[in-house]
């Protein structure tokens, strides 16, 4: 290589000097030899440009490549390219990743949002613990002889609590938004750390098919019964906040419609160390034939209309658009809000205003 890098700019190559003219000699004193070559390419590389380098090791077939900076290697055309880079959401915003080195054909990588940290810690631990083995230990073997999968335990999500959602929320409600060092408005955590399900996990009705809470059983439709919130301290924007979530509580009651079960959902939200909320919601599945008893309001309502000054309410008609957009907002895909088709389908005359949307 010393000689075809210094071929047109000096003296000859190792080639031309006996202790390189034979493979007995090269290998016979390694440690001098290493040190010479090492010179003679020193002094070979002063005199070329990184261009005339590459063509002349290029020419004669010896494989090279350059040393790049991050920012090169970043902007290397091969790799835009191959289509190698793709954007995925973080805690930061999107980033680029590079696509795996082997592909497949006619299927494109898996390419999620990155967690931020403790994100997974939970499901990691449900998933891979000590407890994970005893649970599929004891599942429920089905007809095929596979096992029937286990729901997890606790799920949990770490999130930035921007100011963004808050705007959006009271652009909903046709007020001014909270300013960033005000107090975080009771109840508006429930448009933050929400649980984002990709499409294939979701059922007819728009609810996830598994995770927490698990549906009981094929066929069965979630209605929210109720629920209680502790405010120990109010959330603070510009700091992340983590919230666990898990079934604390479950019953199998024969209402008027038929059987019911019962499941309550508790969700601790933390930031900065310390407890801020605790969210307790209660879950009742039903039959899909039995007919909705004592349904909420409807598309078209007017919430309560006394003075906002004296109860802190707020009068606004509950209409489709309303509905859809804080759908939207809290990224609750199920259909009797939005859809009504569907909400026939479900018993209801109309579509139903979602439960949350009747506390702000």
């Amino acid at each position: 290589m010393g000689g075809t890098l210094r071929r047109r700019s000096g003296p000859a190559g190792p080639s031309a000097r006996p202790r390189f003219n034979r493979n007995s000699s090269r290998v016979s004193n390694d440690a001098e030899n290493d040190a010479e070559l090492r010179l003679m390419l020193k002094e070979a590389l002063s005199l070329l440009s990184a261009e005339q380098v590459t063509e002349r090791l290029d020419e004669v077939g010896i494989a090279n490549a350059r040393m790049r900076t991050m920012d090169e290697f970043a902007d290397h055309p091969q790799l835009k390219a191959r289509d190698r880079w793709r954007e995925v959401d973080s805690p930061v915003g999107p980033v680029r990743l590079l696509l795996p080195p082997v592909t497949v054909t006619g299927r494109e990588a898996a390419m999620r949002a990155i967690p931020a940290i403790g994100q997974q810690t939970n499901a990691v631990r449900a998933e891979f613990g000590p407890t994970a083995s005893a649970r599929r230990g004891t599942a429920m073997t089905l007809g095929s002889g596979t096992a029937a999968p286990s729901a997890p335990d606790t799920s949990s999500c770490t999130e930035l609590i921007t100011p963004r959602p808050a705007q959006a929320l009271a652009a909903l409600l046709d007020i001014d938004a909270p300013a960033m060092d005000a107090g975080f408005p009771a109840l508006w955590h429930w448009i933050y750390l929400l649980e984002r399900r990709r499409q294939s996990d979701l059922g007819p009705d728009g609810h996830p098919t598994s995770g927490i809470p698990a549906r009981p059983g094929p066929g069965r439709l979630r209605m929210v019964a109720g629920g209680r919130v502790w405010m120990h301290t109010p959330l603070r924007f510009g700091e992340p906040a983590i919230r666990t979530t898990k079934v604390v509580r479950t019953a199998e009651k024969e209402g008027r419609s038929g059987p019911l079960s019962f499941v309550t959902v508790r969700s601790a939200i933390e930031q900065g160390g310390a407890q801020a909320i605790i969210d307790e919601q209660d879950i009742v599945y039903r039959e899909a034939t039995a007919t909705v008893l004592g349904a909420g309001p409807h598309a078209g309502d007017d919430v309560p209309t006394q003075p906002a000054q004296e109860t802190g309410e707020i009068a606004m008609t509950v209409d489709p658009m309303v509905l859809f957009r804080f759908s939207a907002l809290t990224y609750n895909a199920h259909r009797i809000h939005y859809d009504h088709a569907y909400a026939a389908t479900e018993g209801y005359p109309d579509l139903g205003c979602t439960a949350p949307y009747k506390h702000f």
